[in-house]
């Protein structure tokens, strides 16, 4: 094979595989056109002093930037994220879109749960934060605002959290959320199952 020969642009169109139908849409106008039918879905970990992990799994809807559910587990599961599913959005409240990472716990149990409800999976690609940019950014929030005001961190270490045994997480979350997101509509029922 010899190298080095010029080509004029033309032969080389001539010769490339031309696309078949129409580009498809970009990520933004995905989230533009579809926003009213979209939540997103996002983990975050929580180190408590004892120097365990705590788990929460957060709910928004795209449209209005609602927080729907926020739950907290030391012990996350594709049969317990599938559960809080189905507690975020009711059978006849599901959207129709759900944007996740694609993290492990995500397992067939969920997969099976999402379909079941009718929605279709957005995974996100690998190591592109941006493409859930509101949960992420929900979650960056509540833990830089609030969680980090409870930790006895500071300085460079402002990433780190860690939660405090005399205040339950549920607890400390709840009013970390309630005091960041006081224009977002929240039910009672929510209030009380965070709260509990």
């Amino acid at each position: 094979m010899k190298l080095g020969f010029e080509v004029a642009q033309s032969t080389v169109a001539k010769y490339m595989v031309r696309r078949r139908g129409p580009p498809s849409q970009t990520w933004r106008t995905f989230l533009s056109n579809h926003a009213p039918d979209i939540a997103a879905i996002d983990l975050f970990v929580v180190p408590t002093i004892s120097f365990g992990l705590l788990y929460g799994v957060v709910f928004i809807r795209i449209a209005r930037r609602n927080l729907v559910l926020v739950s907290v587990t030391a012990h996350p599961t594709a049969e317990w994220v599938a559960r809080q599913l189905t507690e975020a959005f009711p059978w006849q409240e599901a959207p129709r879109h759900l944007i996740r990472d694609r993290d492990a716990v995500y397992g067939a149990v969920f997969l099976k749960r999402l379909s079941a409800m009718g929605i279709r999976d957005h995974p996100t690609a690998p190591r592109s934060p941006w493409q859930n940019a509101y949960a992420e950014r929900l979650i960056g929030s509540v833990v830089e605002k609030g969680l980090s005001d409870a930790s006895p961190c500071s300085g460079d270490w402002s990433d780190l959290v860690i939660v405090r045994p005399r205040r339950p997480p549920s607890r400390l979350l709840a009013d970390v959320i309630f005091g960041t997101h006081k224009g977002a509509a929240f039910t009672q029922t929510m209030q009380r199952r965070l709260l509990r």
